[in-house]
Formats: structure tokens, sequence, C-alpha cells
């Protein structure tokens, strides 16, 4: 196996990873505005 395809193979779960922590992030932010939006009203 050469460098190239165990290096990606290595970094994608942490990819994956951040970019699963963001999704939720982005998630919580979006809520919370909608929430304060609503109790704006």
């Amino acid at each position: 196996m050469n460098a190239p395809t165990f290096f990606f193979l290595y970094v994608l779960p942490f990819v994956i990873a951040a970019a699963g922590w963001i999704a939720v992030l982005l998630n919580e932010r979006s809520a919370r505005r909608k929430i304060r939006v609503r109790s704006g009203k």
C-alpha cells in the first residue's frame, strides 16, 4: 500500500468527524436563532 493511500485512509475518519461536529454546531446555532426569533415575537 502506497503512502498517499495510507495517508488518505488515516485522515478520512478525522475529516468525517470534523464535518459531523461542524454540522451539529451549525444546527445548534440555527435552533438558537429560531428560538430567539420566536421568543422575540
